[in-house]
């Protein structure tokens, strides 16, 4: 997994989505797990549909934000700062 310091190329942002879909489905069956899967789809659609993804990656970050910690919750957090950089990077090239 890149870090934020070396994040994926613009061409791989599609990679990040499919790490956090990855990683989402690792968590279990409970409430916040649930919103956090549904808000990957919605992050995955609002990419695809090409608009503006700053309220689906904001809203991403808040129901991760409300996990309890554990190792999944962090590989997701690194994934969306990857995935902020790696889009901010697609944008200014």
């Amino acid at each position: 997994m890149p870090t934020p310091e070396r994040p994926y190329a613009p061409a791989n942002v599609l990679g990040i989505l499919n790490d956090l879909d990855k990683y989402a489905g690792w968590l279990g069956r409970g409430l916040e797990a649930t919103r956090v899967r549904e808000a990957v789809k919605l992050l995955t659609a609002v990419f695809e549909s090409g608009c503006d993804m700053r309220d689906a990656v904001d809203a991403l970050e808040s129901d991760i934000g409300k996990m309890p910690s554990s190792q999944v919750g962090t590989l997701l957090r690194k994934a969306v700062r990857c995935f902020r950089l790696a889009v901010a990077n697609t944008i200014a090239t």
